[in-house]
């Protein structure tokens, strides 16, 4: 945090074997569900070899269509991808690289959580450890700090 920049953030540490097809919601410490502005995740290997990557879907986005109607999967042939994409991220990750995302809502968007899909690596460890990192991010104004959920 700064002090142009105003933040308040929670936290998830998660881990799996490929495939992973998995929905967080974004809950505070009192466990209410949050309206957030800002997403960032970050894929390692649980060893170290191979390489993977995994798709996460923004939850509570306005939007038409999702990763399941547009027939959207990490690894999928290129020729059989829908024109249409997601409202999400891609992550890609390696043996010596963390793979890291962000999202940040602009005009009052938020979300309310995330669904990460992945594929199994071909070499390598098939763990997946993720870090979500997820909240609201705002300018720094007295005036406007009730503009997204603050949580518990």
């Amino acid at each position: 945090m700064n002090l142009i920049t105003g933040q308040r953030t929670y936290f998830y540490a998660v881990s799996g074997t490929n495939p992973i097809n998995v929905t967080l919601p974004f809950y505070d410490t009192s466990g209410n569900l949050l309206n957030c502005n800002y997403v960032e995740i970050t894929a390692t290997n649980g060893v170290l070899g191979g390489n993977g990557f995994l798709v996460a879907e923004l939850r509570g986005v306005s939007k038409i269509g999702n990763m399941t109607l547009n027939n959207l999967a990490p690894a999928t042939n290129v020729a059989s991808i829908n024109t249409s994409g997601i409202c999400g991220l891609g992550i890609t990750y390696g043996a010596s690289v963390n793979g890291k995302a962000r999202w940040h809502g602009s005009n009052g968007e938020v979300c309310t959580g995330v669904t990460i899909k992945s594929v199994p690596n071909t070499s390598g460890s098939s763990l997946v450890m993720l870090s979500i990192t997820y909240g609201n991010l705002f300018s720094y104004n007295y005036l406007r700090s009730d503009l997204y959920d603050r949580g518990v």
